[in-house]
């Protein structure tokens, strides 16, 4: 089987195998993932980038500055954001822009512990987090750890009183 993408009534190419075929929401940009010789690739504006073991969750911001997606290299997940590697980790999670879209954070685990990486820079490292916010100012984060049985929420670095579980933050 060979799919060949079709844009615009111009071949752009044949692969192996494709998926998630994405717009961005100002519909100027095209992306999808790709197979090609046993590697995965993005092709985003009729442009490859370097093949990967795996690639998933491709996203642009709404307001159409911003593409992101993760891979899985040599044993690794990496965020890549606007073709930058966002540092590698053994797994990542929940990653989301903010809703102005001009922040962006994940949870990550790095050597069996957990961290909030936003914009870049990295937390302190946890045994559990969970509930990663943005405030309503799209600013500042917040988030739920696991200490010594406790819920602890964290608000931009800063501890607050443990409670025996913590449902949801509404933030």
């Amino acid at each position: 089987w060979l799919f060949i993408i079709v844009k615009d009534e111009v071949e752009i190419d044949k692969y192996d195998y494709t998926e998630n075929l994405i717009y961005s929401p100002d519909w100027k940009s095209f992306a999808f993932i790709a197979e090609k010789d046993r590697k995965y690739l993005i092709v985003k504006d009729d442009k490859e980038s370097n093949g990967y073991d795996s690639v998933r969750n491709l996203k642009y911001s709404s307001d159409w500055k911003s593409f992101s997606y993760e891979v899985y290299k040599d044993w690794r997940y990496i965020i890549i954001k606007d073709g930058v590697e966002i540092n590698k980790y053994d797994s990542v999670y929940n990653w989301t822009y903010s809703p102005d879209w001009k922040s962006f954070a994940f949870t990550a685990e790095k050597d069996g512990k957990y961290i909030i990486v936003k914009d870049g820079k990295e937390s302190n490292l946890y045994d559990s987090v969970r509930n990663l916010k943005y405030s309503s100012d799209w600013i500042n984060i917040a988030f739920i750890i696991k200490r010594d049985w406790k819920d602890v929420m964290i608000k931009d670095g800063v501890e607050f009183n443990e409670y025996d579980y913590v449902y949801d933050l509404i933030y």
